[in-house]
């Protein structure tokens, strides 16, 4: 037990945005894995013709973060965030630029925090900032008092064993 609290405490002290803790390179990917950050908004690739890779990674922790109704569309996005990058998709929509996000409120917020399962959750902390975490719960179950329960018993139960 002592051994996971030691890894979980080394991994949430990171000096730079990419999963090994090191800052995104000249071509604005992570070395690791030669794509943005695991917590950006809206991860964007390109590949030149000698089969280079830039990437563009707006929304990012630590950017000033928004719940603001004008960044519903991308002219208002623009508006509000010139150098912005605009997604919408289901009921997630975002707009970031190289060091604001926005979303139109907390509920598209959250949708993209369902959208975007495999991804780290993004948020907006208490000091106005793009926050992250990794979610610990299924959305469905966290939405389903019923379901939560029988996971929790089913927890319960191995746990006892």
């Amino acid at each position: 037990m002592k051994r996971l609290a030691l890894l979980l405490a080394a991994r949430t002290i990171q000096a730079g945005p990419c999963g090994d803790g090191t800052d995104v390179g000249s071509s604005g990917c992570c070395a690791d894995t030669g794509m943005c950050p695991p917590c950006t908004a809206i991860p964007g690739y390109r590949q030149a013709a000698n089969g280079d890779i830039t990437c563009t990674c707006p929304g990012q922790v630590g950017d000033v973060a928004h719940i603001n109704a004008t960044c519903a569309n991308q002219a208002g996005c623009r508006d509000l965030i010139p150098d912005a990058t605009y997604m919408s998709t289901l009921s997630c929509t975002v707009c970031a630029g190289s060091s604001e996000l926005c979303w139109p409120t907390v509920a598209a917020m959250e949708a993209c925090q369902d959208v975007f399962r495999t991804a780290p959750a993004m948020s907006r902390d208490a000091d106005g900032k793009v926050a992250c975490s990794t979610p610990v719960v299924d959305a469905a179950a966290a939405r389903t008092p019923l379901a939560a329960l029988a996971i929790a018993l089913l927890f319960a139960l191995i746990v006892s064993q």
